[in-house]
């Protein structure tokens, strides 16, 4: 019997793009054999049109999910055809945020990645801060900006405080995405009065060196998969173009001294346990001097042919289907939100 997975993607998004072809790579990863892979498009309203892989002869996301009638995420996935697992394609607010995984909890439908008190912690800025420096890993000078602060105020602490060029993103993301570099006081200004009255924002000071993305699965055990460098243009480096596939060239393994790739992997594994990761992870960081910054954590790595992810697997001898076929393992078996929660507070029990 095959098994039935839902893959949970959102078209109408921000980065719905993104999300698409994520949906069309994993379901293009599945063996027919062994996976009966089911298509659910979310939009902003919990309203999902779903489509089976095997149904028809287009085998694309759009053609999967055109011309079924629309119902609720929730009317979808506990009714008498619900999935035997999840995958969270969407790169929207609810796959990111955890809004779809604390559905999937309640439904008790296991899935790939992180539950909802990994996948929040990561994608507030501030709050990742403080849990990093709490293990004692590096990051950026920072400072917290909240939106109720005066612009200009804001300034002058922060052209005290820091070294320009800063980095101004906004506290709830992944990486850089929405991210802004400013080389100046008047750019920062700037900067600031576009953000400052929708949401809080981290300023950090912007590190010029080479990045490194080391991604990690596993749960007990983790493993970390081999190091990828980061060689982007300036559009990448500014923030603009996190999503673009010719604004970087990746180098796996990453060219850099054996000691620090050692090192690279040895903090992608303790941020993976510091958030209380599950299947898999990625941690993006910063070489400058031989010293290494955090400057992310993601719970759910971007899955495409050409992503840092999937590069890194591939090094390793993990083909695609193949780290599908693993990461599902994960997920089947037996790793829920509990012990992601239990796996965090036990650590900040002994600390």
């Amino acid at each position: 019997m095959r098994l039935k997975v839902a893959v949970v993607t959102q078209v109408k998004s921000a980065c719905g793009q993104l999300s698409l072809a994520m949906a069309e790579a994993v379901i293009g990863a599945l063996h027919n054999s062994k996976y009966d892979a089911v298509v659910a498009d979310l939009d902003n309203y919990g309203v999902v049109r779903q489509g089976h892989m095997d149904q028809g002869n287009d085998t694309s996301v759009t053609g999967l999910i055109s011309g079924y009638p629309s119902t609720s995420l929730w009317s979808y996935m506990s009714g008498g055809d619900r999935p035997d697992v999840g995958i969270v394609t969407s790169r929207g607010r609810p796959g990111l945020e955890g809004s779809v995984q604390g559905l999937l909890d309640l439904l008790n439908i296991p899935y790939l990645g992180s539950g909802v008190l990994s996948t929040a912690l990561v994608c507030d800025r501030l709050i990742a801060r403080k849990i990093l420096d709490h293990e004692r890993i590096a990051v950026p000078n920072g400072i917290a900006v909240l939106r109720a602060a005066e612009t200009g105020d804001v300034c002058s602490r922060l052209e005290r405080e820091l070294r320009f060029p800063v980095i101004v993103k906004p506290r709830r993301g992944h990486f850089d995405l929405g991210a802004t570099v400013a080389g100046s006081l008047s750019e920062l200004a700037t900067a600031i009065e576009s953000t400052i009255g929708y949401e809080d924002l981290l300023v950090e000071e912007f590190i010029d060196g080479t990045e490194l993305i080391c991604c990690v699965v596993g749960n007990e055990m983790p493993e970390a998969l081999p190091v990828v460098a980061i060689l982007a243009d300036d559009d990448f480096r500014k923030g603009r173009a996190m999503y673009t596939a010719n604004a970087v060239t990746e180098v796996v393994p990453a060219p850099v001294p054996p000691e620090q790739y050692t090192l690279a992997k040895e903090i992608a594994v303790k941020c993976h346990r510091a958030f209380g990761c599950r299947d898999m992870s990625s941690t993006r960081m910063i070489s400058r001097g031989g010293a290494l910054c955090v400057l992310g954590v993601e719970t759910h790595p971007i899955i495409l042919p050409r992503s840092s992810f999937v590069h890194a697997a591939q090094a390793a001898r993990i083909s695609l289907p193949e780290l599908m076929d693993r990461l599902i393992g994960y997920a089947m078996s037996g790793g829920s939100w509990q012990r992601s929660l239990s796996h965090v507070l036990h650590r900040r029990d002994h600390t």
